[in-house]
């Protein structure tokens, strides 16, 4: 019996589809007479997959263009608004079609990109403002939805989240968005920031199932807030009226989950804490143990190593412009969504019923490299640079 020929993926194959993508749905002007539109998305990926910036890119290229070139065709490509439209389409345009057969649940949650140039008045709509982080209390920020399909977290809407925002209006764009695809919310697992009196009220009002942790405040002793959701150290239910500034209150169920935590070592070297962990959550239209509730929001921090792999995906860039950051925020979650696709669709391993994922087979870090590899073919990596002092005798060419 004659064997089948073997199949291989390869890295042309899988660079020229992310470009094609990406060209079709973020398309950009021709750059001029010298550099076509197909050599700015060169640049584009390149920074992209080697998690550095268009100018390092740009500097290092024998046939790139100018990075100013690359910037100023994707500033003026787009206004905030159809960015945002084009890239709620382009993150959709290879998820599984079985997300819209049947009840998801969704992870929503902010990312917070951040700012250090100046606020002006042109800008200041386009700033969010918050706990300092990484030497800014100035950020840009966005909203995300995810579901999670075997095992695999898709991105399907995002969103920019702007100055005068309120959570409230942010959570119903991208609902609306999830409800334009198709897609059926069986369950919402909120960020903490998300714990508020309109969005409880909403949500209840619209008999949309959610998970949300609680926000411990109030005086320690004796226990005021919230924080008296946690006097007593072992799992129950319990209901909780929450008051806002305005006066408006929420009354909901709470999933008040006990357990002994083990003293250990994260990776960072951060001590763990030990003793009896207990943790609060504002729970909607889903009854069971408190321990099996948190059990189900803990799958969602799984939203976070997707976070992790976008800025892997993310070029760098100190601009202070919203459409170019945006634009570049955009592509990694692009990017991140269609390794998915290409893991589950070419890359599985076979098996009776189902695919298998092996964790270090074609990583997001593997396409990357493909990516990076070609992209540099295609600008011609600059192999040798002109130097105006003799070599030191370990620098000299070795024959």
């Amino acid at each position: 019996m004659n064997q089948p020929a073997p199949v291989y993926l390869e890295d042309e194959a899988v660079y020229q589809f992310v470009k094609e993508i990406v060209q079709e749905f973020l398309p950009l002007p021709e750059a001029g007479k010298q550099y076509t539109a197909r050599e700015l998305y060169d640049v584009l990926l390149a920074a992209a997959s080697q998690d550095t910036s268009i100018d390092n890119i740009c500097h290092s290229s024998e046939h790139a263009p100018n990075a100013n070139t690359v910037r100023n065709r994707v500033k003026a490509a787009y206004d905030l608004h159809e960015l945002e439209q084009r890239l709620n389409q382009a993150v959709r345009v290879q998820v599984p079609k079985k997300l819209l057969k049947r009840g998801q649940r969704v992870a929503i949650d902010l990312v917070l990109n951040p700012y250090y140039g100046k606020e002006t008045e042109a800008n200041a709509a386009e700033l969010t403002h918050g706990e300092r982080r990484e030497g800014t209390t100035r950020f840009h920020a966005y909203a995300t939805a995810y579901v999670i399909v075997h095992g695999q977290r898709f991105t399907l809407a995002l969103t920019f989240v702007w100055a005068d925002d309120r959570l409230v209006d942010v959570l119903q764009r991208l609902r609306k968005r999830l409800r334009q695809m198709g897609v059926k919310t069986k369950l919402l697992l909120l960020d903490r920031q998300f714990f508020r009196v309109e969005i409880i009220n909403l949500l209840q009002r619209d008999g949309q199932p959610f998970i949300i942790p609680v926000i411990i405040r109030g005086k320690l002793v004796p226990p005021g807030g919230t924080r008296v959701l946690l006097v007593v150290r072992r799992s129950h239910w319990t209901r909780y009226t929450m008051k806002s500034q305005d006066g408006t209150t929420a009354t909901f169920e709470v999933a008040v989950a006990a357990h002994n935590g083990a003293c250990h070592r994260s990776r960072s070297g951060r001590q763990g804490k030990a003793g009896r962990q207990v943790r609060a959550y504002a729970v909607f239209g889903l009854r069971s143990h408190p321990s099996a509730i948190a059990q189900i929001y803990r799958r969602r921090f799984g939203i976070e190593s997707s976070y992790r792999q976008m800025r892997q995906g993310r070029a760098r860039t100190s601009s202070p412009s919203a459409v170019l950051r945006l634009w570049l925020v955009g592509l990694a979650f692009l990017l991140r969504n269609l390794w998915l696709w290409i893991r589950f669709t070419a890359t599985a391993l076979p098996r009776r019923g189902s695919r298998r994922l092996k964790k270090d087979r074609f990583t997001f870090q593997w396409m990357l490299r493909w990516m990076a590899r070609r992209a540099n073919e295609l600008l011609g990596l600059i192999s040798r640079l002109l130097v105006f002092r003799p070599l030191p005798k370990e620098l000299m060419e070795v024959v």
